[in-house]
This record gives C-alpha cells, structure tokens and sequence, in this order.
C-alpha cells in the first residue's frame, strides 16, 4: 500500500471524525479552515486509535504557547506503571506523505521538551494546556516516565536519529518516539486487516506475551482436578469453560494467535463441525476434541483451590480452530443457549511456561505434527520474515507470512503467500530450480541482504511467463532464471553493464510498461521452441543453469550473440498483452 494510498484512507476516518463531533466546540472553531480542522481530527484520532480514549475530553492541549505539546494523556503500561504521553502532531497535505519530516521541527520539539524538563516552562494563557502541565510536573518530579511522540504523516527523517539518542541519554526515565506514516501504517494493517487486536499499541514494544490476563478454570467440585508439571518448565493441564475462551478472543481476536503456525481456518469442515456438536451436543464436546495448548511468560502456583488466577501473556500455539470455533458457537447462541454450552461444555487446556525461543517454537512444532504442515508455517515470526512483510506494506503486493492472516484485504493489494515469492525468487536467481519446486528447506536461503523488490519482481516475470504461454509450465522455474540472464545481456547491450536489473524491471512493472519484459520472455520461448532437446533435458528432471553443462550451453546460445534489435524487433501484434496485477 502505497502511503499517498493510505494518507487516503486515513484521510476518510479523519472526515468521518469531524461528521461524528459536528457539535463539538472545537470541531465549529475549525470547519471554516480544512487545515486546522483535519489537523484537529488527526489529534482525536490518534486519541482514540493509539489512546483507546473513546470520548476525548480535555486531552488536547493544543493552543498559546503549548510548548510543542498537542496533547498530553496518560496511561498505565502492562507493568501497571503509569506513563505520561507529550504529543507533538504534524498534519500535512497528501502530497509530503512520501516525504521526509523538516529535520528542523523536530529539533524545535526536543528543545521544547527539554525546557519542560529543565523545568523552565511558565504558565501560559492556555487553562488546559496549564491544567495538564501541573499534573505532567507532578508526575515528572515523582520519578514518572514519559513518552514524548512526534505524530506526522510523512517520512520519518533519519537525520535525526543522533539528536533523539542525545535527548534519551542526558533524560533517563524519558523517551522520544516517531510516529510517521509508515509506522502507522503498520499498525492500522494490523488492526484493520489482520484484526491483531493489541491492547496496548502506545507500548514501545508490543509483545503479546506480556499482557496480565486472568483465567479461570473449573473445578469441577473437587481440588484436585488438575495436573502439574514442576520440571523442566512450570506445566498445568486444567479444564476451562467456553465463556473464558470467547471472551479472550473478544478481547484480543487474532493476535492470541501470533506465536502460532497458523490462524483458524475460516468455514473448514472442521470448524463447522465443532460448533454443530457445541450447540446441538454441548456434553459431547470434550470428549470429541483434543482441547488447546498456550504458552504464557509468567505462571503463578497454583493452589488446589484455586479457580481464578493471573498470568503474564497467553498464546494459543495449538488449538486456534477450536477458540474460533467456540468464539462463533457462542456468538450464534442465545442466552439460555450460551448458559447451556458454559454448563456442558469444558475444554481441557494445557498451559506452559515459555522456555525461551526454542522451546517454544519447538513446542509449537510438535503439538501441530498432527496436522500437515509446511516450512512456511514455523518460519512465519523469523526477523526476516517480519522485516520483509514490513517492506511489503509500501507496495502493492502483501507479503503473507502466515496461511490466512490477513482477514480483511482492501481494495488494490495483492497478497501473495512466503513460499510463492521464495520459490520464484530462487529460480529467478538460478540459485536452483530444482529447489524451487520443493516445499522444504526454502527459507534457508533468506538473509539480510534481500531487498523485497527482488522477490516481487520475481513473483510478477513469473506471471508473465505463465500469462504470454502456458505450455511452458512444467519448466517455468527453469525458464524463469534463463529470463534474469537474458535480460542483463539486453540491458549491458541497450544500456551499461552496471544496470540493475531488479530495479530496471520494479520500475517498469511500477509504470506498467511490460513491452520491454514481454518481448525479452518472447525471444526465449522463440528460442525454446527450435531446440526441443534442450527442453527435453529439463522437463526430465535437471536442475538449474549452474548445475548442468547441456543447459550452460542453453544460456550461452541465448546471450552469446545477443544483439538489442533481437529483442526489440519482436512483435506483440499477436500476443495478448499480459494483464498488470494492479
């Protein structure tokens, strides 16, 4: 999603806003001026989204002599620590969404924020400004921390970076964030599209294992009805009943599932089944379903009477069908209904404690062994694949990294699956066809270096191979690494030797200007077609360029007399010219 894109979308919910406060004071001083009353909007609007303040009230403070301080609010953290939040906001026009934030202003709001600290800050003419301020000096004086945000659709400015770390080091207890559009823009894709539900999205570094979250289990009368394990990790195996597993997911949805392979499979045949025996033959349940596996950060002992207690984090790492399953019987079910499936109903759950990165990926593995799984599915939270999907969300094309995580796709995006663009990305590379037909070990191949682009222009030449001829399908992985050398060869004859070729061709697919990638596509099925023996070697089962001579000599004829009228004399007349993915 481009951010001019999604400036457009934010844009919406900010004329949405100023319709749902029509009345308010503050929105009738601004109607008259669209600057000022969208650059209000955005202040309600991070208030509610990233403040989950739902009537705003006396939190913005923006006026006379406000100090660089839009609003101030606080908040408690999942530590329960109380945390001050100082907002500078910056509105701008759609056309500085792709553009860097003036250095200068954020320098202006860091000296701003050290006169507060310095405590050289007087009263002003602004009465809430004022009130706020008293109670941020009585926080400050007290040892409280703060959060001081820069909020601003466009570009974060690297160029600052050094300036924000001097600010952090000489005010411990204080720290500096940007909010800028990519930023939110990840965190809207993951509330609104991936329906990750975060409690908390003012905590500088969300993780879902360290929310406090209270279960209650049932006892069944006796004491105890439970199992524990003390070694090596802290274990318990206890029954629970449907109301506690629907309300977790009310209240987190998706993102109980993060540190799981997969999400629920929406209107499976399992699932269907789950909820007819849940709503038809709720006594039934438990002895028909295997129960859930969570891992949390933080157990506490439990008592043999102990019916309600906390833990620190609560991940469903095996059994996300069935608290969907459940979440949607008892959404469907009538009072006396939902009554019944809490009487009935119980769901053994087997609640560790995390041993670390291993285990509980290891435990993720093994509890899921039952089910057919790919490398896709314990690969999904790597740092790469995080990065990559965060690359992903400024372009058109979504990297899924997870089967189904994204619930809802808006218009215009393209989500295309890990191990599709892996698999295109290897053969297109040459780094081996053969691979790129399998369905393990292809993420071993991933490292830092890899730039998106790369595995998006080589996911869009694979559909215009398939597109200009599908007969060519049984070798395309091979014909799409004959596509890369090809093209360099064109591109070193037309142009320079130096030419990149990923960015030459992102460019054209970004301008839809696929003459050039046709015709090259088009000089190597001509080709293809007067040597069939050379087709023959690869449809028989050899492997990439690299690793076979006959085919070595099949990228040697291509390129060795390679001239740029070769490619460039091909007609399209009688080809349908491919269809862009936009």
């Amino acid at each position: 999603m481009y951010n001019t894109d999604f400036y457009q979308i934010l844009d919406t919910e900010l004329s949405e806003i100023a319709k749902k406060y029509e009345s308010d004071e503050e929105i009738k001083k601004r109607k008259k001026n669209d600057a000022q009353l969208k650059s209000y909007c955005l202040m309600v609007w991070f208030l509610e989204f990233y403040g989950k303040i739902i009537r705003v009230k006396n939190e913005i403070v923006d006026g006379p002599g406000d100090s660089s301080c839009d609003i101030i609010f606080q908040k408690m953290n999942f530590l329960k620590e109380t945390i001050f939040y100082v907002v500078q906001s910056k509105w701008n026009v759609q056309s500085k969404a792709d553009k860097m934030m003036e250095s200068d202003e954020i320098k202006k709001a860091l000296s701003d924020f050290q006169t507060i600290l310095n405590g050289e800050k007087l009263e002003t003419k602004n009465p809430k400004f004022n009130e706020s301020f008293k109670s941020l000096k009585m926080h400050i004086n007290q040892n409280g921390k703060v959060e001081f945000v820069f909020l601003s659709l466009s570009k974060s400015n690297p160029s600052t970076d050094e300036n924000i770390q001097s600010f952090q080091n000489n005010n411990p207890n204080m720290f500096v964030r940007i909010f800028d559009i990519d930023y939110i823009k990840r965190d809207f894709i993951d509330v609104h599209y991936k329906k990750l539900e975060k409690q908390n999205l003012l905590e500088r570094k969300y993780n879902p294992k360290e929310e406090e979250i209270t279960i209650t289990i049932e006892r069944l009368g006796s004491h105890n009805n439970q199992i524990h394990i003390q070694n090596p990790f802290t274990s318990y195996i206890v029954l629970v009943r449907p109301k506690l597993l629907f309300e977790l997911f009310e209240r987190y949805g998706y993102s109980l599932f993060i540190e799981n392979v997969r999400n629920p499979i929406k209107g499976s045949e399992i699932n269907e089944k789950m909820q007819e025996t849940l709503l038809n033959n709720p006594a039934f349940f438990w002895y028909y379903n295997n129960g859930i596996t969570a891992i949390s950060k933080l157990l506490p002992v439990l008592s043999k009477q102990a019916k309600e207690f906390m833990v620190t984090g609560f991940q469903v790492i095996n059994g996300a069908q069935t608290v969907y399953a459940i979440h949607s019987a008892y959404s469907k079910a009538a009072g006396a209904e939902r009554k019944k499936m809490d009487q009935e109903v119980l769901i053994t759950l087997r609640l560790y404690k995390s041993g670390g990165t291993d285990f509980d990926r290891n435990v993720t593995k093994y509890t899921n062994a039952q089910n057919i799984m790919n490398d896709r599915d314990f690969r999904a939270n790597d740092s790469i694949q995080i990065r990559l999907q965060n690359e992903s969300f400024s372009t058109k094309y979504w990297y899924e990294k997870r089967k189904d995580e994204f619930v809802n796709i808006p218009e215009g995006i393209i989500v295309i699956s890990n191990e599709t663009m892996i698999k295109t990305f290897i053969a297109f590379f040459d780094l081996s066809s053969y691979m790129a037909l399998k369905d393990f070990g292809l993420f071993d191949i991933l490292n830092d270096s890899i730039n998106y682009k790369s595995l998006v222009v080589s996911y869009l030449v694979y559909l215009d191979m398939e597109r200009l001829d599908s007969q060519y399908t049984k070798v395309r992985f091979f014909l799409l690494g004959l596509f890369k050398l090809v093209m360099e060869s064109y591109l070193g004859l037309k142009y320079s030797k130096n030419t990149d070729v990923v960015e030459y061709l992102y460019n054209k697919y970004e301008k839809e200007d696929l003459k050039e990638i046709q015709k090259v596509i088009l000089y190597i099925y001509n080709f293809i077609k007067t040597r069939p023996d050379l087709l023959d070697k690869v449809s028989s089962g050899q492997t990439s360029v690299t690793e076979n001579q006959e085919l070595k000599n099949l990228e040697f004829l291509l390129t060795r007399s390679l001239k740029v009228d070769d490619v460039e004399s091909i007609s399209l007349n009688e080809v349908k010219e491919a269809q862009s993915l936009r």
